[in-house]
């Protein structure tokens, strides 16, 4: 392998409060997630998980997809045809199963009195081309719900934003490191659950300056231990625990990839952990490159 390790650092176990599960009643005002899919990630992911699309079309400004993911339910990825490689919206629609993640703390067939206890009254209830659903709006946020005429939760969309890129609140100075607490701790405590919140959907992954793109929803690949890139930052020789839980000599600088701020955490030579990126995204610094050197 021909990397070597120092003396362990102390286990971390702060992450950022942020990073905690939906409580209702205190919903962060943009969710990036629907089951297990991402904002951003690459439109291909759906086809790795489920095949080729029932049907497909496009409007004036965008393409979209729509896949068969279980008996009566389908999800849609749209996508900008300015940047046909990022995943601009997601929408999960069907009846219940148990084995779709559920979106804030409801599930696809709650009952309408549900979402009002968990995320609070929409702004707007607008009438669909189906005359016996309707949408449920809220201003401010990047998602909506679709309600029968039994009010049941039958369709969850979420859309980007034009600020996913705005800076961090407190975006100058090293000293406020905790987005790093968060990260290491992720990774050392092996909470992928946490680990999430500081990784960016469209992450690139570098082994010997070779680009790795996560090719399933993230939550596939980082909560399966088989998976090849649960390996890679947990448990493989050399993966990202190993070198994290080890090594302690890193140089941490300030950087700028185009007109996007970067902050670049680099590694010593002798480590195969050569270095980790990140980037904002929806208010937080996240891990946007990591590279390793086998």
């Amino acid at each position: 392998m021909g990397c070597t390790s120092s003396t362990p650092n102390i286990n971390v176990n702060s992450h950022d409060k942020n990073d905690t599960l939906p409580v209702p009643g205190k919903i962060d005002t943009i969710q990036y997630e629907l089951n297990g899919f991402f904002l951003d990630q690459n439109p291909k992911v759906a086809v790795s998980k489920y095949g080729l699309p029932v049907n497909e079309g496009e409007t004036l400004h965008t393409t979209w997809k729509r896949y068969r993911v279980a008996d009566h339910s389908f999800m849609t990825f749209e996508a900008l045809k300015t940047n046909p490689k990022a995943i601009h919206s997601i929408q999960l629609t069907g009846v219940f199963n148990e084995h779709f993640y559920p979106f804030l703390g409801i599930r696809i067939g709650d009952d309408k009195s549900r979402i009002y206890n968990w995320i609070g009254k929409p702004d707007n209830e607008f009438d669909t081309k189906n005359k016996n659903t309707k949408q449920l709006v809220y201003k401010d946020k990047n998602f909506s719900f679709e309600i029968n005429n039994k009010q049941k939760l039958i369709g969850i969309k979420i859309w980007a934003t034009q600020n996913k890129y705005d800076k961090y609140q407190n975006p100058l100075g090293l000293e406020n490191t905790h987005y790093w607490r968060s990260f290491e701790g992720g990774i050392i405590d092996r909470k992928s659950e946490y680990l999430i919140f500081r990784i960016r959907p469209d992450i690139k992954i570098y082994i010997d300056n070779e680009m790795h793109i996560f090719n399933l929803p993230l939550r596939d690949l980082l909560f399966d231990e088989d998976s090849f890139y649960y390996k890679l930052f947990f448990s493989m020789e050399g993966c990202l625990y190993t070198n994290l839980l080890h090594n302690n000599s890193q140089l941490t600088y300030r950087d700028h990839n185009g007109t996007q701020e970067i902050i670049v955490h680099k590694f010593s030579e002798n480590n195969c952990l050569e270095k980790i990126i990140f980037s904002s995204y929806y208010g937080r610094w996240r891990a946007h490159e990591i590279h390793f050197k086998f």
